[in-house]
């Protein structure tokens, strides 16, 4: 069982205004990393309950990187998010908004067990940024993809992302409500079935 976890700024836009977010960002610098401490406490504390639960590994979501500016996310953010993730209490997926060759850096700073690509990303332009040892994970096809495509299409595009170079691939966000179960079903049997898809190897990289 997996969990979503939001990242420091993630979690400060769902408690302030995010106009004044950015306001604290340009003018109070100091006060914006105070604020993403504190909120870093808490997250490291959810983390903890999470596992307590039963979580088997987390993904971890920071959507900063594709709004703010490289060199302010490396002084404010990626400190935190180094804290939340080295400690390595359950294995870790990575997701850091943004398209830019530092934001593949600030992922690879933080020790991460694999990396979940933005779409923005080029994957072409990534995959050499990237350590084979390191699963890369990316996203495919469009949100309505499992309820309007045909299980022959969703198999196609399942293919031809894995052919770019990823470990594996997921649908884009949640399961859109409308999917077709036969849809789902040749999703995952398409990953399943890729001949150069090896799920023991997956399990043994982040140890899940």
């Amino acid at each position: 069982m997996g969990v979503f976890i939001p990242g420091p700024f993630t979690l400060a836009g769902q408690v302030l205004d995010v106009d004044a977010l950015y306001v604290m960002f340009l003018k109070q610098p100091e006060k914006a990393l105070r604020l993403f401490e504190q909120l870093t406490t808490f997250i490291n504390q959810l983390i903890d309950l999470y596992i307590y639960a039963g979580a088997d590994f987390m993904i971890v979501v920071e959507g900063s990187g594709a709004s703010i500016a490289p060199k302010t996310f490396r002084k404010l953010l990626l400190p935190s998010m180094q804290h939340i993730l080295k400690p390595k209490k359950i294995p870790q997926i990575t997701l850091f908004f943004g398209s830019s060759r530092e934001i593949i850096e600030f992922m690879l700073a933080c020790d991460t067990d694999g990396i979940l690509l933005d779409k923005q990303c080029d994957i072409e332009k990534t995959r050499g940024l990237i350590p084979e040892t390191i699963p890369l994970f990316g996203q495919c096809g469009g949100f309505d993809m499992l309820a309007n495509s045909t299980p022959a299409e969703i198999t196609d595009k399942v293919h031809r992302c894995l052919d770019l170079g990823f470990t594996t691939v997921c649908p884009p966000a949640d399961v859109y409500p409308p999917a077709r179960i036969e849809n789902i079903e040749a999703f995952v049997r398409a990953l399943q079935e890729y001949e150069n898809f090896s799920l023991v190897a997956l399990r043994k990289d982040i140890a899940i």
